[in-house]
């Protein structure tokens, strides 16, 4: 697909640092190739940088992720919950006031729902009081960064995964959480759209509103 050995990526970073980066500086004159992670990747460095040459697209891929045996009473999880998970850094692009918001309202018909976020980040302090705020802290369980083992372990435990993110261009945790069979809700924005497109989910349209 590309000659050469000169060959430029762009990914979540490149693309969203658009008014810091030009692409007549990060481009060198000389690639054989530009290569994007996603077409939502691509479309953007189309509208913002627009490229000299045609950018192809080689999706990010995982390993097999291995999800160990485990069960709820060994994660201090209680057994008649419904679990909510999301993994991410904890900043406001990754959108949890949102999910927060949306499991306090989604708790008024369904007690029983939990949510587990696993992640740090400079948002942490004020997810837990936009928590507390929202009288969810209890429903809420703040597991900080851990490592591959102990992720998997609760998404094999878990109910559904929640991708709230305002913007991702590839979500590599998407995939992890289809590993484990759980069905996904995610925000209608950046490359996970493609997923709905190739059928492998359905476009649901809610009526609910953060601001409401």
């Amino acid at each position: 697909m590309c000659g050469g050995v000169c060959i430029f990526f762009f990914n979540e970073t490149a693309t969203t640092e658009i008014y810091t980066l030009s692409l007549h500086d990060a481009l060198p004159i000389s690639a054989a190739c530009v290569v994007a992670e996603s077409h939502n990747i691509k479309n953007n460095a189309m509208l913002f940088y627009k490229p000299y040459k045609g950018i192809h697209i080689i999706p990010l891929g995982i390993s097999d992720p291995v999800f160990p045996e485990t069960s709820r009473t060994e994660l201090s999880l209680d057994d008649n919950a419904i679990y909510l998970v999301s993994v991410g850094r904890l900043i406001k692009r990754k959108g949890f006031d949102t999910l927060l918001k949306a499991l306090s309202a989604a708790r008024r018909d369904m007690k029983q729902l939990q949510l587990m976020i696993i992640g740090d980040g400079p948002e942490k302090n004020n997810l837990k009081k936009l928590a507390n705020n929202l009288s969810v802290s209890e429903h809420v369980l703040f597991l900080d960064s851990v490592d591959d083992e102990k992720k998997f372990k609760y998404l094999s435990v878990s109910d559904i995964y929640v991708l709230s993110s305002i913007h991702e261009g590839f979500g590599l945790v998407v995939l992890e959480a289809m590993h484990a069979g759980l069905p996904i809700i995610s925000t209608d924005s950046g490359g996970q759209r493609r997923s709905e497109e190739r059928r492998v989910g359905k476009e649901c349209r809610s009526r609910w509103s953060p601001d409401h």
